[in-house]
């Protein structure tokens, strides 16, 4: 019997496992056989996002220069067209102290879902195919202007709530399947619940969970679906201080931002305004924090040792099997991690083992298991990654059976 080379793709978009090779099936004897390889890259669980830059206007803003904010939404989206990922973009700027003051829609990708479609007058798209070109990105900040009336408080996170329940609503800008990222940048504090103090308004230090409910609602309520940045200052700074200007420290964004940030099981980011030299700088920064929005954890490989159709015991049979993640060779555990609790709860277990074999009339297991549960294992025998062995979106992984 000939050993034959199986390649297998995670789908970027769908996380479908495409079997690219055709299994022949061997007889159960058959235990003995010639190296198979099964290779595969580990795909994406979406690559859609839905993003709200949320702009202070007012005159004391660190980043307030047109050509800078320009440039750095340009280097920001172009940044993460580097990563290779396949994005689908959907992009709204909008007036931290005037809901009503925003741009419309960039996207670079047409939606074919009705329900979700883009009505014409709220998109940016200048030869009216239903996606803006790259040259249209600056259009983003048309209605960006200083507002001088507006001082270090503003009552930003009602104005963000109302902005995404009311325009962006009406826009069909928010997709069921999409990441909702919302990225404000200040060097003042939100003022929405204001508590009189010796005769002035000043920030109540509480942020009301009403805030991360409604949000929230706008993903069917499941938080890891949501990413909130503040680009807000950490601390006070005069004397200008603060890229030239004075700032207060924005506790309220920050509290919103490290709510969804423990939600979704993520580390706080570190997004100091007033440690960014630019906008562009800024906006760097936030897109390394976005990128991983979209890379899957996984913790089962199926489809392995496709000439053998039974239930094999790897531990004490002649079949050798050997995974490698990015080339480094992953440990097979003890029997003492066979539960899939009990090895959470183990230290000492960081490698793979032998789960069972599936047939394609079985029920079988998800091999994703953040940021959702998804991607049903295919038919074959399955071996789950315990603790550190677990692998993301891009991996390359390969399953030898000799």
């Amino acid at each position: 019997m000939k050993g034959k080379v199986h390649q297998f793709k995670v789908s970027s978009l769908l996380g479908v496992l495409l079997i690219l090779g055709t299994f022949v099936g061997c007889g159960q004897q058959e235990i003995a056989l010639e190296k198979q390889i099964s290779n595969f890259v580990a795909g994406a669980f979406s690559t859609k996002i839905d993003l709200v830059l949320v702009l202070d206007d007012s005159p004391s803003a660190s980043f307030n220069q047109a050509s800078d904010l320009r440039s750095g939404v340009q280097g920001f989206v172009q940044n993460l067209i580097n990563t290779g990922q396949d994005w689908d973009m959907r992009i709204l700027a909008v007036s931290l102290s005037d809901q009503n003051l925003h741009s419309k829609i960039w996207t670079n990708k047409p939606t074919f879902q009705q329900e979700q479609i883009i009505p014409s007058q709220y998109l940016i798209d200048q030869d009216g195919n239903g996606v803006s070109s790259s040259n249209e990105l600056s259009r983003l900040l048309d209605f960006y202007q200083i507002d001088n009336s507006v001082g270090l408080y503003e009552e930003g996170l009602n104005h963000i709530v109302s902005f995404l329940y009311g325009y962006a609503n009406q826009a069909n800008f928010i997709r069921e399947e999409s990441q909702l990222a919302i990225v404000v940048f200040s060097n003042g504090n939100d003022i929405s619940e204001s508590l009189l103090q010796q005769g002035s308004l000043v920030p109540n230090p509480n942020v009301s969970q009403v805030y991360m409910d409604n949000l929230s609602a706008l993903k069917d309520n499941i938080e890891s679906h949501v990413r909130f940045y503040s680009v807000v200052a950490n601390s006070y700074h005069s004397n200008r201080s603060c890229n030239g200007n004075n700032a207060k420290p924005g506790g309220r964004y920050l509290t919103v931002q490290n709510y969804f940030a423990n939600a979704s099981g993520q580390s706080v980011p570190n997004l100091d305004i007033c440690s960014q030299g630019s906008f562009n700088q800024a906006m760097n920064t936030v897109s390394s924090q976005i990128q991983p929005i979209v890379k899957a954890r996984f913790n089962r490989i199926g489809g392995i040792c496709p000439n053998i159709i039974s239930s094999i015991d790897l531990d004490n049979s002649n079949v050798n099997v050997s995974v490698r993640i990015n080339g480094q060779t992953i440990p097979h555990d003890s029997a003492a991690c066979d539960l899939e609790s009990q090895a959470i709860n183990d230290s000492t277990c960081n490698g793979w083992r032998y789960e069972r074999y599936y047939s394609s009339y079985e029920t079988r297991p998800n091999m994703r298991i953040a940021p959702e549960p998804g991607q049903l294992a295919p038919p074959g025998h399955l071996i789950r990654l315990n603790g550190s062995s677990q692998y993301f979106t891009g991996d390359q992984i390969e399953v030898i059976c000799q």
